[in-house]
């Protein structure tokens, strides 16, 4: 009887220990899940956020006047890059992302304010008499080369795409619409006088 208690009594034991080392596991994979669920979502936001950029710099590439566009004091977004960057640090496994995805924002920055300076200058980035203007420009496409390669750096963290070209080709047309309707207006004035 007593190696039936015995043996009773390790079983018990050992169902102990096998529960708790189940429980662990199990919380470990919920954790996992988790985290990943969160970087997912977290890169779909940024995602939107560079796709945005992108397409205001084609736009302001194209713009043969971007005075009379929505551009007066910033040409690219970083809110949400500022709300998740901390958190993204932390969850991306491979450091080098993070790093293209900080060189990224930081060369926005400076870049946003060489073109705010062509805009003051009354010039477009494709105006090829004025050197700054297109010195700006080339860096546009590189800027816009950046946001490509980020771009497609989430994408392997994602499944699809939250937003696509077409959103910013439509947003394209609507700018050219309400550019064509500036200028009008703008002819209509100079007639008048």
């Amino acid at each position: 009887m007593d190696a039936v208690l015995k043996g009773l009594l390790a079983a018990g034991v050992i169902a102990v220990i096998v529960e708790a080392i189940i429980t662990n596991v199990a919380a470990s994979v919920r954790g996992y899940r988790a985290r990943q669920r969160e970087l997912k979502g977290l890169l779909r936001m940024l995602y939107v956020e560079i796709e945005t950029n992108r397409g205001e710099a084609e736009l302001l590439l194209s713009a043969e006047n971007p005075q009379a566009g929505y551009w007066t004091n910033t040409v690219y977004k970083d809110d949400t890059w500022k709300e998740v960057r901390s958190r993204l640090a932390q969850l991306l496994p491979d450091a080098d992302h993070f790093d293209h995805l900080t060189a990224y924002y930081a060369r926005n920055d400076a870049h946003e304010k060489g073109i705010l300076r062509v805009i003051e200058m009354g010039s477009s980035l494709h105006n090829p008499d004025n050197a700054f203007a297109k010195l700006m420009a080339a860096l546009t496409e590189q800027q816009m080369d950046l946001a490509i390669e980020a771009l497609e750096m989430i994408k392997k963290y994602i499944s699809g795409t939250p937003v696509g070209r077409e959103t910013v080709e439509d947003a394209a047309q609507e700018i050219a619409r309400l550019q064509r309707e500036l200028d009008s207006e703008r002819d209509g004035r100079k007639q008048e006088q």
